[in-house]
């Protein structure tokens, strides 16, 4: 395949994709408006990297375009399109594990094309694992920042206050664990988690000689329209 063609490839599926649970949304469910947001920029998110690419004249490797993209199948298209929150319990945490593990592969490719392969190995080891914390931190203020807009609860607040309630009492409440914080606290905890998941596998892999990681995470230093 001509590869101007495969680096659209991803763009080009996630159009029809995008198109496809918007309709089953439609029919399904259809009671948040928002979620037909969510789905339309579906439609960018594949064509970030190679836009990057092309902006910088540097390619970037599939593998972070395919990341992104499993970001959204499983962050837009089930958790949202097909509410797998509703059927898979504790399905939101293991999104954000994903997202640990996804995330920090992309910090260290950044940190790679942007000078990092002078750091010592635990230098990149805690840039990546601090980088990765602080876009979870991040996706957590657009959480809090989107539920003042929407009157949504994406952080399931309100769940945690009706169990409060229920007790009758705050202190007693809160001697069970009931925590208004419980799922953004839980939320960052499993990020943590994901991206000590890629920390193993970089250490494993340099230990081993660091071919894996480099041939998932860089590219030639032929610019893109060298390529044919």
């Amino acid at each position: 395949m001509n590869k101007k063609l495969k680096i659209w490839l991803p763009t080009i599926i996630f159009g029809v994709l995008t198109i496809v649970f918007g309709i089953i949304y439609g029919v399904t469910d259809n009671r948040l408006k928002t979620v037909y947001i969510q789905l339309a920029l579906c439609l960018f998110v594949p064509a970030i990297f190679p836009v990057l690419g092309i902006i910088t004249k540097r390619p970037y490797p599939m593998a972070l375009t395919i990341m992104a993209c499993y970001l959204v199948v499983m962050g837009i298209y089930f958790a949202k399109a097909l509410n797998f929150y509703a059927f898979v319990p504790e399905y939101d945490k293991f999104l954000h594990t994903g997202f640990g593990l996804v995330g920090s592969a992309m910090v260290y490719t950044l940190l790679m094309r942007w000078g990092g392969d002078k750091l010592s190995p635990a230098g990149v080891v805690i840039v990546v694992f601090l980088g990765t914390l602080g876009m979870g931190a991040i996706w957590e203020i657009i959480e809090y920042v989107g539920a003042l807009m929407t009157h949504e609860d994406p952080q399931r607040v309100l769940g945690i206050l009706e169990k409060i309630m229920a007790v009758g009492d705050v202190q007693k409440a809160w001697e069970q664990g009931l925590n208004p914080l419980q799922d953004t606290i839980w939320d960052l905890i499993v990020t943590v988690i994901g991206s000590a998941v890629f920390v193993i596998f970089y250490i494993v892999d340099r230990a081993l000689g660091g071919k894996l990681c480099k041939k998932l995470f860089t590219v030639s230093g032929e610019g893109i329209a060298n390529e044919n």
